[in-house]
């Protein structure tokens, strides 16, 4: 593998709540090689938003580190900035759009707060040049009311650009657009690659996820390795005392959802069963519940599975 441009170990972000304290992201190490891109996909709630945060300095990690070119970030805000501006780009979810603003205005907000920041002449001609490439240099005085949802995107992705950014952060890029321009949309981004920068591209969207270099999935704010990845694990969250089955469900990314009597939940990669080879429907699985609660019947391919083998990590019993 080559270098990585980006990893983090153990990151965590526990969020206040009234009494309760939120864990959006537990314990995440993730790492990013040099001209990759890697999808990270999870269900809406999973975490996928705050991980981009993270990984982008936009949020302090409760716990853990980032890593940039292999150096620790560092609590120092004035690092944190110039490393946001310098290393990242970013498309957000809802566009981030200024709308009182022209798209050149929009786009060339990343250079105003460049160190050293480039000549008023160098900003225009790099915005220009930059929305030429996606595909909308006609529209560089327009107020971004006017444009379609599929031009906004554009839009959004030429300012993420405009720095020549080592790392493309984007969050679900192509949830409102029709299929056709979401293709259209994930050649723009993926075309950085090129120039040896990365990506990492937050999406529940199996079609943009397919077209990255390699899947992460994200469960609950733990990161599960599954149908894409030759290794699988597990995951329970929160502990619990109470470990009989009641109930089995099948959220479509990759993974069934064993749900327990004391109200956990226990995340299972597909691949867990090796001899289920590519299945990935609940057609194909038919995981059923059988006995006490404590296995779970793979009748197409006559195993069963214990669940208290699983949560105890014995995986002699559970493969």
């Amino acid at each position: 593998m080559m270098n990585a441009l980006l990893e983090s170990h153990n990151v965590s972000k526990v969020y206040p709540s009234g009494p309760i304290r939120v864990t959006a992201v537990r314990d995440v190490s993730l790492s990013i090689a040099e001209g990759e891109a890697v999808g990270l996909m999870g269900p809406s709630g999973s975490g996928k938003t705050t991980l981009l945060k993270l990984l982008g300095l936009l949020s302090r990690a409760t716990r853990g580190s980032v890593f940039v070119r292999g150096e620790e970030v560092g609590g120092s805000e004035h690092r944190r900035a110039r490393l946001r501006n310098q290393f990242f780009g970013y498309v957000h979810q809802d566009f981030a759009i200024i709308e009182n603003e022209t798209v050149e205005r929009n786009v060339l907000i990343p250079l105003e707060y460049a160190r050293p920041r480039p000549a008023w002449r160098e900003c225009r001609s790099r915005t220009q040049m930059v929305l030429d490439q996606v595909g909308i240099g006609w529209a560089r005085k327009r107020n971004p009311s006017k444009l379609s949802m599929g031009e906004r995107q554009r839009v959004a992705i030429a300012r993420a650009l405009v720095n020549n950014p080592v790392v493309v952060l984007a969050d679900e890029p192509t949830a409102a657009l029709d299929g056709v321009t979401a293709e259209e949309v994930m050649t723009l981004i993926l075309s950085i690659k090129d120039r040896g920068a990365s990506v990492l591209i937050a999406t529940h969207d199996d079609r943009v996820a397919r077209r990255c270099d390699r899947i992460v999935r994200i469960v609950d704010g733990s990161l599960v390795t599954g149908g894409d990845s030759p290794q699988g694990r597990a995951v329970l969250t929160p502990v619990g005392a109470n470990r009989r089955a009641v109930g089995v469900s099948f959220p479509g990314d990759g993974t069934f959802r064993v749900d327990l009597a004391d109200g956990c939940a226990l995340v299972v990669p597909f691949t867990w069963a090796r001899r289920l080879g590519q299945a990935t429907t609940e057609q194909q699985v038919n995981v059923r519940i059988v006995g006490d609660g404590r296995i779970l019947s793979w009748p197409e391919v006559g195993e069963d599975i214990d669940v208290l083998a699983l949560l105890e990590g014995d995986k002699k019993e559970a493969m």
